[in-house]
Parts: structure tokens; C-alpha cells; sequence
């Protein structure tokens, strides 16, 4: 939208029901959520963690409370609503760096460092600038369709997915996998590996090897705790392993089968892999690949 029109095209506008016009609208969200939560919290640190379903999974490194969600969220609709550009700035991998440690942003000056790149596009937007991985939409006001959640110690921003309604999902707690991020991010801390800075200073002074041990050690230690779960239950005689294809599931049902062999048990492996069909039978997807997933692929009888 920025752009001059100097020859003759075609122009195709990007919805937010498109997966790359929903980024964006994400990206810029988030944007927003760390400028209101700047201006509540004076010199707090705001990080975007991970994806949720329906939305994205975002802390604010202080106390906050209740209230303080229904004031976040009431900020960034203000911010919303002043429809104020945002705005891409080229600098120089140096200039970003320096503004970054300027704003005691460091994991992004580090990140920065490794970064093969001289260039990087910068977004601004009320009087802070940061580096996102990818377009943001032109204003603020395009963002009017988002809520805020709390699930602690953070909170969840809703927004419109492109697969499904313009309107943001009903918030619906998600305990187990709650549970399943916070135990990564205290491997993390274990490891001593919390972000990619981190695993590239591992790479660099040579412990990469003692970070991969250890966490050889601690997916060992979780088996271990799986194995005698399953054996609790006399009369539970079937463990049925789940996930997409390449995920690891023939390899953890064989580690799990040694420990529960330990532990007196004689379990038999069935894998699924064992029943799909000639890669001729198997209907291909929309990009014309062998489609693993589908049912038709698996010999059912």
C-alpha cells in the first residue's frame, strides 16, 4: 500500500483470512501489546513467548494482576483507535544494534550479531522501534478484532486466525498443555539454553555437546517417569502413541519399551508405519506430494 504503481500489473489485496495477511495482523498486535504494556509498566520487559490455539502467548516480566489485563487491553485499544502509522525504517545492522542496547532490548542485540545480514527493516510505531520477522499492516487502526486473556504468569492475545471467523475465538483453557510449556522453559533454564542467543553462544565457546547430553538425560528421565505411570494401572493393557508423520513416534514407543521392560513388563510394538500402503496408492495433497496423513494412505483393513 506504500508502494508507487510504475508499470502496468495486477494488484491483489491480502485479506487476513490469507495465512500471510493473518502474520501480519498478528505481528502488528503484538507490536501494540508491547507498546501498552511500555506505557503501563515504565521499563518493564515484554516478551512474546509462543502460539496458542487461537492466539498468541505473550508475559510481561512484572506483578500484574487481573485489572492490569483489563488495563492493557483497554490501552491497546486507545492505541487502536489513534490509527497511527506503522512505520519500516532500513538500518544498518550496527544502528539496530545500537538502538536495541539503548532500550536494554540485549537477547535482540545478540540476536542481531549473528545475523548474516548488513541490512534489517526496523517498524516504529509511537515512539518505539523493533525488529520483527516479516510486514506489519500500515496502521494501528486496522486492528480492532482482539481480546486479552489471563493465564498465569502471562497473558493470551486473541485475534481473528484466517481459517476461521473474523472474530477471535472463545478463550477455553488448556491446562495439560499449559503445563507442557512451562516444564520446556524450566528445561530451558536447566539447559541453560533459554532463547536461539544462547544456543549460538553453546555453538561458539564448544558446550554444545554437554547441552545435548543433559538434555538426552532429562527426555530419558521423562520416559522413565512415563514407563511407571503406565504400570500403576494393572488392568491398563494398551498405550496408543499419537503425532504427525516424522515425529518421532516409532522411536519413543521403542525407548518406552525398554523401560517398561525394566520394570517386568514384555510390551509389544505396533507400529502404523508397518500398514501404509505402496507410495504409488497414496493419494497426494494440494501440492501434489504423498499425502501421509490422509486415512486412504493407511491399509484400514
Amino acid at each position: 500500500l506504500t508502494g508507487q504503481v510504475t508499470r502496468s500489473c495486477s494488484v491483489r489485496f491480502i485479506d487476513i483470512k490469507e495465512k500471510e495477511g493473518n502474520l501480519m495482523y498478528a505481528r502488528s498486535l503484538c507490536f501494540v501489546f508491547i507498546r501498552a504494556a511500555r506505557g503501563l509498566f515504565p521499563g518493564v520487559r515484554v516478551t512474546i513467548e509462543h502460539s496458542v490455539n487461537g492466539g498468541v502467548y505473550a508475559e510481561i516480566h512484572a506483578p500484574t494482576k487481573q485489572r492490569d489485563i483489563a488495563a492493557l487491553e483497554a490501552k491497546m485499544r486507545q492505541i487502536v483507535e489513534e490509527d497511527s502509522a506503522f512505520v519500516r525504517r532500513t538500518v544498518t545492522r550496527e544502528e539496530a544494534m545500537a538502538l536495541f542496547e539503548k532500550d536494554g532490548q540485549m537477547d535482540k542485540v545478540r540476536l542481531l550479531s549473528y545475523r548474516p545480514f548488513d541490512y534489517f527493516n526496523l517498524y516504529e510505531n509511537g515512539g518505539i522501534a523493533d525488529y520483527f520477522y516479516g510486514l506489519m499492516v500500515p496502521s494501528t487502526g486496522y486492528l480492532k478484532q482482539f481480546r486479552l486473556f489471563s493465564s498465569y504468569p502471562g497473558v493470551i492475545i486473541y485475534y481473528p486466525r484466517y481459517d476461521r471467523d473474523y472474530a477471535p475465538d472463545k478463550f477455553r483453557r488448556e491446562p495439560k498443555l499449559s503445563a507442557v510449556f512451562r516444564e520446556a522453559k524450566r528445561w530451558a533454564r536447566i539447559l541453560n539454553c533459554e532463547n536461539v542467543c544462547d544456543l549460538n553462544d553453546l555453538v561458539d565457546s564448544g558446550g554444545i555437546s554437554d547441552f545435548i547430553r543433559v538434555n538426552e538425560a532429562l527426555h530419558e528421565k521423562k520416559i522413565i517417569e512415563i514407563a511407571e505411570n503406565c504400570c500403576k494401572d494393572e488392568g491398563k493393557r494398551l498405550i496408543l502413541i499419537a503425532g504427525p508423520s516424522s515425529s518421532g513416534k516409532t522411536t519413543f514407543a521403542q525407548r518406552l519399551t525398554i523401560h517398561l521392560r525394566v520394570l517386568g513388563k514384555r510390551p509389544v510394538s505396533v507400529s502404523v508405519d508397518n500398514y501404509y500402503k505402496c507410495r504409488a496408492d497414496i493419494p497426494a495433497d494440494e501440492d501434489g506430494k504423498p499425502d501421509l496423513e490422509h486415512l486412504k494412505a493407511i491399509d484400514v483393513e
